[in-house]
């Protein structure tokens, strides 16, 4: 075990602002420079990326038990074929993600690579949705989902099976989402550098880094999955001084890798499917969602939308430092701000998107732990905090009442991730002493 604080704050601390201090930082530049403030310069160029691109995404179904890898093309024409704009392969999942245009019409097209030789040959099974059933991307929309069921009797056409066999694959336009990747915390894009590309520039960390959830090893059946996710601006390196501490024996972690500065229920769309799509290739029947600060919106929100599908697989859910009722300081961004980023519309207090998280509680099976700090400022005009959120908004009485157990710590907003006894807390409850028959009503 490592020692009581673990070395100090979390990556996204210290030398770089943690992701409340990045918030408050840039209203104060804001006050100072106006719009000469850089975050706010590249925020303003991914808004217009945004407003201009949508994401065309959807799953690819085979028939085949081998479930060879599939090509996936996206082209501009007719039935007969058209002008390829890029084409992307995908393994065993079968999920694609691509950015176009609005307002445009495009068709799809796949095909299971059967012999790995990256063209189309007559006979390997295929699909195409063009003609009448192009995708028409409407100009108020972002997300427009298609899915696709390769058959064995469809043939793609001849012209795009050619452009395909001719074309360097160079991924542009496409998404790249990770399902189950195994990495480690040292790699560049799980760094604070990219924490804060995530929150100020989500377009592009999108394009470079993409989306989804990590293994830190291969995934192992006798192993507990421990789901973690961080906050605004922050990277998965904030849990190294969990991972360093967990039984690794007991547990395997996982990490949801996402641009913090998107809107949260489009995350939470995200990190749904692919934890559907991970539970069906794997089989396990639970989780725990583990996530810090803003991260604690994301797991709910995700549990919630599990329980319109079925019953959750998170069947344990423990937050830290989590802005139930929301931040003034975001508030004060979005009407202040020159620019102001997607997620903020979210995490401000009073927003429609907190209300919605409450509407409904959490399901008498998931067992939720409710992680709070208290050593912030002693401001005494100032609400009692962490130094970034209130007690008030970590503390909501709904999310209190949906709580099996509720902890405080004399920590701050980002020493609540290194300190040991937080850490012993967090695993008692892993370990299920905790629970001792105690039933949420």
């Amino acid at each position: 075990m490592n020692g009581e604080n673990g070395g100090g704050k979390n990556c996204c601390s210290g030398p770089v602002p943690g992701p409340g201090t990045i918030l408050c930082w840039a209203l104060v530049f804001l006050l100072l420079s106006g719009c000469a403030f850089p975050p706010f310069a590249r925020l303003n160029s991914n808004l217009r990326a945004m407003k201009e691109t949508s994401y065309l995404t959807g799953t690819v179904t085979q028939r085949s038990r081998e479930q060879p890898r599939v090509i996936v093309a996206l082209y501009e024409g007719s039935d007969q074929g058209g002008e390829l704009i890029t084409s992307t392969s995908v393994e065993t999942v079968g999920y694609f993600a691509f950015t176009v245009p609005r307002g445009g019409e495009y068709c799809l097209a796949a095909f299971e690579d059967r012999n790995g030789n990256g063209f189309y040959e007559p006979g390997e099974p295929s699909a195409v949705a063009c003609g009448e059933e192009r995708v028409k991307i409407p100009k108020d929309t972002r997300i427009v989902r298609l899915d696709l069921a390769l058959d064995p009797l469809q043939q793609l056409p001849k012209l795009l099976a050619k452009q395909i066999a001719i074309a360097v694959p160079d991924e542009k336009n496409c998404i790249h989402v990770a399902f189950g990747e195994i990495a480690e915390l040292s790699d560049p894009k799980f760094s604070p550098e990219y924490g804060k590309k995530g929150l100020w520039a989500p377009f592009d960390f999108l394009a470079e880094a993409g989306i989804g959830v990590y293994f830190l090893e291969p995934y192992d059946q006798q192993k507990m999955p421990v789901l973690f996710i961080n906050g605004a601006g922050g990277c998965p390196r904030d849990w190294a001084y969990f991972i360093d501490n967990l039984d690794r024996s007991r547990f395997q972690p996982w990490f949801f890798f996402y641009p913090s500065g998107e809107r949260l229920g489009n995350l939470a769309n995200v990190l749904n499917d692919i934890i559907r799509q991970l539970q069906q290739r794997y089989g396990f029947s639970g989780l725990y969602v583990t996530a810090h600060s803003m991260g604690g919106l994301i797991g709910r929100d995700f549990i919630l939308k599990q329980l319109v599908g079925g019953a959750p697989l998170a069947h344990w859910f423990i937050s830290l430092s989590t802005p139930w009722s929301g931040l003034e300081s975001a508030k004060l961004g979005v009407t202040f701000a020159p620019a102001a980023v997607p997620c903020w519309y979210d995490i401000q207090a009073g927003s429609p998107y907190l209300d919605e998280l409450f509407q409904r509680r959490l399901a008498p099976e998931v067992a939720s732990f409710l992680l709070f700090s208290y050593r912030g400022d002693r401001n005494p005009l100032s609400e009692n905090n962490d130094g970034i959120v209130t007690l008030k908004s970590q503390l909501r009485w709904e999310a209190q009442a949906d709580s099996v157990k509720i902890y405080g710590f004399n920590q701050d907003h980002d020493t609540i991730l290194v300190n040991r006894d937080v850490f012993d807390a967090f695993m008692l409850i892993l370990d299920g002493t905790e629970m001792g028959g105690v039933a949420r009503k």
